[in-house]
């Protein structure tokens, strides 16, 4: 039975933002000679994630934007499934943060554009303002567009406090307050219901693959949920998500040193004599 493997991109097989861990290419490459499928599952836009899918030479799905949205960038007619928060409660929770917080900073992601107040100046947001159709906005002129992802960076972590318990009561959202991030401390909210486990159990269905064969790889937060629902989930060495009791396997090496690589050759050689 075919394996499906499913790994996240940034700290699990890109060890910088631009460098695709060089020994993903060829395990990729014999896992898809003996029949297994591979497919990414990112927190990325499209812009920023199709060129692991090119350099890898994927035929299969790109679980983006924490599965947000599911798309075949090879294959048009492939059903794209989209989750988002409408327009108007972006227009409605941008207002409250604006009108509390006029100085925050904020970003929002939508299919391949990028709204942002200010633009980034390197790292990871940095790679999404140049990869992607980057525009400015402001308090005064907020976008009517719906959102895959709302990001508030904030000045302290009061504040962030705060902003996660102001929309903490809302059921369509999750808020992910982050207080460590490396350009300050931010509030991340979604949709509750995307989520990268959804999009990676319908592209295994799809195929015929069951839960048993589904193989994730991830590193942090929202990795989580498909590390534990897998048939076999492995948190990269040395990740947050290693340090989470209930997640069932620890790849042998770090994201540098070909952590997932290293796993799908064992699992691809060990299919082969059964």
């Amino acid at each position: 039975m075919a394996y499906l493997f499913a790994f996240d991109l940034d700290a699990t097989v890109l060890p910088d933002y631009r460098v695709l861990e060089p020994r993903l290419q060829g395990a990729v490459s014999r896992a898809r000679a003996a029949g297994h499928r591979c497919m990414i599952a990112t927190a990325r836009p499209l812009p920023c994630a199709k060129w692991v899918w090119d350099a890898l030479e994927l035929d299969t799905p790109i679980c983006l934007q924490n599965g947000a949205r599911l798309m075949h960038p090879g294959d048009p007619t492939y059903p794209e499934a989209e989750t988002v928060i409408s327009a108007e409660a972006v227009e409605s929770a941008l207002t409250a943060v604006f009108s509390r917080w006029p100085d925050a900073h904020v970003f929002l992601e939508y299919g391949d554009q990028l709204w942002v107040t200010r633009m980034p100046q390197g790292g990871y947001f940095g790679v999404l303002a140049e990869d992607c159709d980057t525009h400015l906005f402001s308090a005064d002129c907020i976008p009517h567009i719906p959102a895959a992802r709302i990001g508030v960076f904030l000045s302290d972590l009061d504040a962030l406090q705060a902003c996660a318990d102001h929309f903490a009561p809302d059921t369509g959202l999750h808020i992910i307050p982050q207080p460590k991030f490396a350009d300050g401390p931010r509030c991340l909210i979604y949709p509750r219901a995307a989520d990268k486990w959804h999009a990676v159990a319908r592209v295994a269905g799809e195929m015929g693959i069951p839960r048993e064969n589904i193989v994730t790889f991830g590193d942090a937060w929202n990795d989580f949920t498909m590390l534990r629902e897998a048939g076999q989930g492995y948190a990269l060495l040395g990740s947050a998500a290693a340090d989470q009791p209930d997640i069932p396997h620890t790849t042998r090496l770090r994201c540098a040193e070909g952590g997932v690589a290293d796993i799908i050759d064992l699992l691809t050689q060990a299919s082969a004599h059964t």
